[in-house]
């Protein structure tokens, strides 16, 4: 396979006010045909939502490292919830799956999670999204073509709830940070730039108190020739802050 395109990878997650660790769960992992990343988060945090949540990420770890498609991934992973009282308590999780390959083609599984942010040298892109329904429940594809400076944004669901004891009623709402991103970008962003950026704002927003984990993964791809030119990095990053 040609590589046409660098991948610049990261993401990062502060824990929910007065918790050690994040219960949102992140994983990049590289191979030959690209990079693969998921962002997963038990709805309510249950035990059994933690569980899945860990599941989900050694999952990923697994089989997208030895090539398998993310709509196979999303599907067993959907089967592997439960269902009836069990789902009622709060023990689904939401993931988002994003593989982005070396020859410009982007695959996106989401299930529970915010849209992901596409945008275009800085300019935020519509994208088509086709629903599956498995077990009832609705996994969101998305595919996509790099043929510029592109980056692909995903949020953990507690991102939407900066915010909310403020002025926002409703929280950060998706088009807020998008329309923040877009204000934010320059030519030269890195993948690590967006996430810092994010955390930063849903970290204020909550008056540094957080009522849920803030977690968000972010691509930055963009044709070899242009990378080369100005040097940036080809790698895949991922802290806990």
């Amino acid at each position: 396979m040609k590589n046409i395109v660098k991948i610049d990878t990261y993401s990062a997650c502060i824990p929910q006010f007065q918790e050690e660790f994040c219960k949102d769960r992140m994983k990049i992992i590289r191979n030959e045909l690209g990079v693969t990343a998921i962002l997963a988060g038990g709805e309510n945090g249950g035990a059994r939502a933690n569980l899945l949540t860990s599941f989900a990420v050694r999952m990923m770890e697994t089989m997208g490292g030895g090539g398998v498609s993310v709509a196979h991934i999303a599907n067993m992973l959907v089967e592997s919830q439960p269902s009836g009282r069990q789902a009622e308590n709060g023990n689904n999780i939401g993931f988002t799956l994003i593989l982005a390959r070396f020859d410009g083609h982007i695959y996106v599984e989401q299930f529970g999670t915010p849209d992901v942010i596409f945008l275009r040298r800085g300019k935020p892109v519509t994208i088509k999204t086709a629903g599956r329904v498995l077990q009832g429940k609705t996994i969101r594809s998305t595919e996509l073509t790099a043929k510029q400076a592109d980056t692909v944004i995903a949020v953990g669901s507690g991102m939407l709830n900066a915010g909310a004891d403020r002025n926002l009623k409703d929280g950060w709402s998706l088009r807020n940070i998008q329309t923040y991103m877009e204000n934010a970008y320059h030519p030269g962003m890195s993948a690590e730039e967006p996430v810092r950026l994010l955390l930063a704002a849903g970290e204020s927003l909550s008056f540094g108190r957080p009522k849920s984990d803030l977690s968000a993964l972010a691509f930055r791809i963009e044709p070899s020739a242009s990378l080369r030119r100005r040097g940036a990095p080809d790698v895949a990053r991922q802290v806990v802050l």
